[in-house]
């Protein structure tokens, strides 16, 4: 049986899950629409663009799906603040603001990833242990301290 907490995290998993944009997957794979009227003019205007053009066009599609989520659960969030607004699974109510944060900040937090900030804390999980995209900030300090030695001096 699953915690309110845990149902909680399931919700914004999901979030997470269905954040990829299909639209501009489409587009960056050359996978045009199906071959309808309603279509044409879209498939028409990608085949023109340079792959370079695609890929800024699919970014553009995706950071408009990241605000039109984020955007909506500022919303939610404003309504759980000031009106009472609560979430609730199988008649059980769901915990809000757990961390002191809104749930828009829980779901940009959880697609984003997390910073490993500690030499330790790499030791002790690992990509298999996290659900989300993981930094570990010595691996990230060590190759850039590599990069650097290797750049040419001016």
């Amino acid at each position: 049986m699953s915690t309110p907490l845990e149902k909680y995290q399931s919700i914004i998993d999901s979030l997470v899950e269905q954040r990829e944009c299909s639209y501009s997957n489409r587009i960056s794979i050359n996978n045009p629409w199906p071959e309808t009227s309603s279509n044409f003019k879209f498939n028409k205007f990608i085949e023109t663009l340079s792959s370079d053009q695609k890929e800024k066009i699919a970014e553009l599609l995706q950071l408009s799906r990241d605000s039109g989520i984020h955007d909506t659960l500022v919303i939610l969030s404003e309504k759980m603040n000031l009106e009472g607004l609560r979430f609730t699974h199988n008649g059980e109510e769901l915990p809000h603001e757990l961390f002191g944060t809104e749930i828009y900040f829980d779901w940009v937090a959880r697609a984003e990833g997390v910073i490993l900030g500690c030499t330790e804390i790499p030791l002790l999980l690992g990509p298999e242990d996290i659900s989300i995209p993981s930094f570990a900030t010595t691996d990230i300090h060590c190759i850039a301290a590599i990069e650097c030695s290797l750049e040419p001096s001016p």
